[in-house]
């Protein structure tokens, strides 16, 4: 009875720890996906366009992030140095391409 109740135990003991290794790669796996930039739209800068008019026209798509959010992470995620964007300038944004 005792060998059972040590087997039963084992057993239990592999099932979580299986069950917290599968968990911890599904949201690994989920976070190296969300930070790929193929996942997101690439725009081109018109004329005039800056930061924060792009934010509010993006504004509904972006998953919650608010504007100075959406400009602070399209600035680093563009290794942009400045707030100024040049004409024909290609950037990702927080959208996903559809």
């Amino acid at each position: 009875m005792h060998s059972t109740t040590q087997n039963v135990k084992g057993t239990s003991f592999i099932i979580i720890f299986l069950f917290l290794i599968l968990f911890i790669s599904f949201f690994t796996a989920r976070t190296i996906l969300a930070n790929s930039p193929d996942q997101y739209k690439t725009i081109t800068i018109n004329r005039g366009e800056t930061l924060w008019s792009i934010a509010n026209t993006y504004k509904k798509d972006t998953h919650g992030f608010n504007t100075n959010e959406f400009i602070n992470w399209v600035v680093r995620e563009n290794g942009i140095d400045n707030d100024r964007l040049q004409s024909n300038q290609k950037i990702i944004i927080p959208v996903l391409k559809q």
